[in-house]
């Protein structure tokens, strides 16, 4: 069956809110029209992309001349004209996106609380405490974590703070892709944030506290439920930002953490069956269907040896990683490099895709990207958000 894809990645802030009029604010729903065209690298030519951006022209026509046929792109009008024999994939599913659907024909039982809890950051630490009760891994790359830590007031974040002198992150129920984290280091940034802990505490009835490791890389294991099976698409690597937003994601493996890692590979699939196992243990299948991207990191331990903690957090939606794993297919073996999404001035997206275009011109080679700039998003006159990567 053929798909319409939607791109909505505030899904996680409209299940926190969790009625059928909330609404992101003008600058978000900016980001998801800019870069809605991004999610055209999951699709085939038979499926449709959902979009009210009208830039994408140029966009269609680049991967159109490399041998990437598109997908049908319409706006939400248009819907009422289709048939009802597509798959629906949103980005992540939430109650206004089932609510937006519902009202063009489309139905999805998307139930409340229940799936709230789902979606939130509590399955997250679910999945990470049936991954600690497993016997221990064969690999010791594979880093087996402590428990994140509840916390319901401000007395358990300072003694936690003086357990970990690295510090601590304090994560919230709902948000991701760096939204809901505070990066604790001192005392005096407690007394600062105080208000927000305190907001959120109330909120949730608690916070998720886990200590801040000694990061090499960050990295994501990426997986698909679907008919209750289980399949592993592969490991990913991305950059993040101090503040633990996205950054960037790399095509190939980053030499700073490549020169580290044991030369048999077989610890990956040993660390994505090990989480496979802690899902089947809560009967994820039973409840969801679609992506789930693992965020993860590689960490230098106490005894400076490098390991890999496999799950910081699971994400039961598309993410980033899942679209570099759809781009790769697209790319040369041997070919390396990355992707990112920038904020521009008026008129300036377009002036960087014109000159980065003629700087580094696309070349192929049996049908596969070997270098070149790439768009991932269109790069109209009125663009502010797009996103653009660089293949050598």
């Amino acid at each position: 069956m053929n798909s319409i894809y939607i791109y909505n990645p505030t899904c996680d802030m409209a299940v926190e809110n969790g009625t059928l009029s909330y609404m992101p604010s003008t600058l978000l729903r900016k980001f998801e029209e800019d870069i809605s065209p991004l999610v055209s690298l999951m699709a085939s030519a038979k499926d449709i992309l959902i979009t009210n951006n009208q830039s994408y022209t140029e966009f269609v026509d680049f991967w159109n001349e490399a041998g990437f046929e598109q997908p049908t792109y319409i706006n939400w009008e248009s819907i009422k004209t289709l048939n009802k024999d597509y798959n629906v994939s949103p980005w992540g599913w939430s109650p206004v996106i089932a609510h937006r659907l519902r009202q063009f024909g489309i139905e999805y039982d998307f139930k409340l609380p229940a799936t709230r809890q789902l979606f939130s950051r509590q399955t997250s630490l679910d999945i990470i405490t049936e991954y600690i009760h497993q016997p221990a891994p064969q690999y010791p790359i594979n880093f087996v974590p402590k428990s994140p830590i509840k916390v319901d007031n401000i007395l358990k974040v300072e003694e936690l703070l003086k357990q970990h002198t690295k510090g601590i992150i304090l994560k919230t129920l709902y948000s991701s892709s760096g939204r809901g984290l505070l990066f604790i280091k001192q005392k005096k940034e407690i007394t600062q944030n105080r208000n927000w802990i305190e907001a959120k505490i109330k909120a949730h009835g608690y916070v998720i506290a886990e200590p801040i490791y000694n990061k090499i890389q960050d990295a994501s294991l990426q997986f698909v439920i679907e008919n209750s099976e289980y399949q592993f698409l592969g490991l990913n690597y991305f950059d993040s930002d101090g503040k633990g937003k996205f950054a960037k994601e790399h095509i190939g493996i980053p030499e700073n953490i490549k020169v580290l890692l044991p030369e048999n590979d077989e610890w990956i699939q040993e660390a994505a069956d090990r989480v496979i196992a802690s899902m089947q243990a809560l009967d994820l299948h039973k409840k969801y269907s679609g992506p789930v991207g693992v965020d993860a990191i590689f960490l230098f331990e106490d005894d400076e040896n490098v390991r890999f903690h496999p799950i910081i957090e699971a994400n039961l939606r598309c993410n980033m990683g899942l679209i570099n794993m759809k781009l790769k297919d697209r790319i040369a073996k041997n070919s390396t490099g990355f992707w990112q999404i920038d904020t521009f001035k008026p008129g300036k997206a377009r002036e960087f895709f014109t000159q980065q275009m003629k700087e580094y011109p696309l070349k192929m080679k049996d049908g596969k990207i070997v270098e070149g700039f790439i768009p991932l998003s269109s790069f109209g006159p009125n663009q502010q958000f797009a996103a653009w990567g660089i293949i050598k």
